[in-house]
């Protein structure tokens, strides 16, 4: 197998929701932001995380096209087939939020390790290296943080808005009946939506999803996470609407 090459996502994220407390009410406050340096920001962290083991194969993911906030992660192959999830998020309150759903997948032999905006789940031998030489890790684990307060109103709107495109770039590579299905529902909910979805990815990329998840099924969320810059511009941007 090629060894995938390790690259820096720099698509711009044009537009972020923060959510500002305002006279008793909650208002939508939405900051422009230079995507490119912040996405750098957060790769350099994981690409030094994967620095304190031994991968046999490196694979990006360049965003978390499931959830809001702007992510960098590695996947780490090693040469036994086990891979250390790296995840460095912008913001360290998404850490706890994001790891409620990955709770199933950790284990005393693969634990979890913390810090202050990124974690790592992997072979305990690997969790422990990274424990000690990163200086912000916290000890290593088979717990997840407790969950953190609700999502702002902004935050888990868009969030919503990218489960259903993350669905959606999925289905029309593979089950392309389901996705014409929804596209009336989604359209009217989020306009503009197919567009977006369709743009996203070309018929060649298409056809290369289909290959991935016909060998590599475990590899679907890495090169969907591709165009989660695309997809969270436009949910982010439909906030504003």
């Amino acid at each position: 197998m090629a060894r995938p090459k390790l690259r820096r996502y720099t698509t711009a994220i044009g537009i972020m929701a923060a959510a500002t407390l305002c006279m008793g009410c909650i208002v939508i406050a939405m900051a422009r932001m230079d995507g490119e340096s912040r996405t750098e920001d957060l790769a350099s962290i994981a690409q030094e995380i994967a620095s304190k083991i031994d991968c046999r194969e490196s694979e990006p993911v360049y965003n978390d096209i499931y959830f809001w906030d702007e992510m960098y992660g590695v996947n780490c192959y090693q040469s036994d087939g086990k891979v250390e999830a790296i995840r460095v998020y912008r913001h360290p309150s998404s850490v706890a939020a994001v790891l409620q759903d990955w709770q199933p997948l950790i284990s005393p032999s693969r634990p979890l390790v913390t810090g202050a905006n990124w974690f790592v789940i992997g072979p305990r031998k690997d969790v422990e290296m990274i424990s000690d030489a990163m200086q912000d890790a916290l000890e290593v684990t088979v717990q997840v943080p407790p969950p953190p307060p609700p999502l702002a109103p902004d935050q888990k709107s868009a969030t919503t808005c990218l489960r259903f495109a993350a669905g959606s770039l999925n289905d029309r590579a593979l089950n392309p009946n389901q996705y014409k299905q929804m596209l009336p529902y989604l359209e009217t909910k989020y306009p503009g939506y197919r567009n977006a979805v369709d743009s996203s990815m070309s018929p060649e990329q298409v056809a290369e999803l289909k290959k991935i998840a016909t060998y590599e099924e475990s590899r679907i969320e890495a090169y969907l996470s591709k165009f989660g810059s695309k997809i969270k511009k436009f949910c982010t941007a439909h906030l504003a609407n």
